[in-house]
């Protein structure tokens, strides 16, 4: 279960980020208007590290993955992101939590777009030993209530390796509810939980091909227990 739930913050954290098309391009053998680019910083409590991360494509956010080359550079305050060729980014790691920061593109022909994200909010689990599955639960969280651009996505993965996914983004909620339906696919026993915290406003300067900037905040791993 504990391997589990680990791959499955894995696949989270790169969700945003995986390759959606093989064919990757170099950012000089195309129109420097239209590279969209998905600006990142993620924080992971079990960790407690923080990664900015910046992915460039094609067009759109389905577009072919874009390689920048010299002297287009791309920075997140200050300190240059190291391209991984194994997911095709920008990241670099810190260690402790980013709360927020400055993302620079500077495109090959010096055109820069400075985008910024702040007020990053912590959100983590309340304790709770049992999970009663005959009805729908709500699960209220430790942290804010959620604010303009925020959401909140949950997810639960019982002993037989089953996983009910639960989401919120309605305005000052500060809570989930889990319905009885989906717990009841959760086998009875040991439990694992996953929650994020994400936010997303509106990116601030893009090339023609826009772009997003979010900022995510993954609470320690739940532990407890599902019954009828």
């Amino acid at each position: 279960m504990k391997q589990f739930i680990n791959t499955l913050l894995t696949f989270i954290g790169l969700l945003p980020i995986l390759v959606l098309d093989s064919c990757k391009k170099k950012s000089t053998d195309i129109d420097q208007d239209k590279i969209w680019a998905h600006y990142e910083i993620y924080y992971d409590q079990n960790q407690d590290v923080t990664w900015a991360r910046t992915k460039f494509k094609f067009g759109n956010a389905l577009g072919s993955a874009i390689q920048l080359t010299a002297p287009a550079t791309i920075t997140f305050n200050g300190s240059a992101l190291i391209y991984q060729s194994s997911t095709e980014q920008y990241e670099k790691v810190f260690q402790g939590f980013v709360s927020g920061g400055t993302f620079t593109y500077a495109d090959k022909n010096n055109t820069i777009y400075s985008n910024s994200i702040s007020y990053i909010k912590p959100i983590g689990f309340p304790a709770i030993d049992t999970i009663h599955k005959t009805n729908s639960y709500t699960l209220t969280w430790i942290g804010d209530s959620l604010a303009t651009n925020e959401s909140v996505n949950l997810w639960l993965s019982g002993s037989n390796y089953h996983t009910e996914f639960f989401y919120q983004n309605k305005l000052n909620s500060k809570s989930i509810i889990c319905a009885a339906n989906q717990l009841q696919k959760l086998s009875n026993l040991n439990t694992s939980g996953a929650m994020l915290r994400i936010y997303a406003p509106p990116i601030q300067q893009s090339t023609g091909a826009g772009g997003e900037i979010n900022g995510k905040f993954l609470a320690h791993n739940l532990n407890t227990v599902i019954a009828d």
